[in-house]
């Protein structure tokens, strides 16, 4: 274990010793993150796209209400256009205000 300590020290910032059941366990639950994290970011774009939005708009208006909620810890308005397809609740709330796009 040292040896292997030693070498790997020269290649990475931090080293953690776990039982070889855990160490399998802690690469499964990696693994599963990573997975759930490409997915639901594929579905998310999937789910944009069939109403017709521009995802990476959306992405970027929610990047900024993550941030501001957990830099602030303050709600956030959304504002979006009038139109026929749009259906808005302004009741403030302690993470955002809720705007449902619904289809056409």
């Amino acid at each position: 274990m040292a040896r292997a300590r030693k070498l790997f020290e020269v290649l990475v910032n931090e080293t953690v010793e776990l039982l070889p059941e855990e160490a399998e366990l802690a690469k499964l639950f990696t693994n599963a993150y990573r997975y759930l994290k490409f997915a639901l970011a594929n579905q998310l774009y999937m789910m944009a796209n069939d109403f017709g939005l521009d995802y990476e708009r959306i992405r970027q208006g929610s990047s900024i209400i993550t941030l501001a909620l957990l830099t602030y810890r303050r709600p956030v308005l959304l504002l979006a256009h009038a139109s026929s397809r749009t259906r808005c609740s302004w009741r403030l709330s302690t993470t955002t205000t809720s705007c449902w796009v619904m289809p056409p």
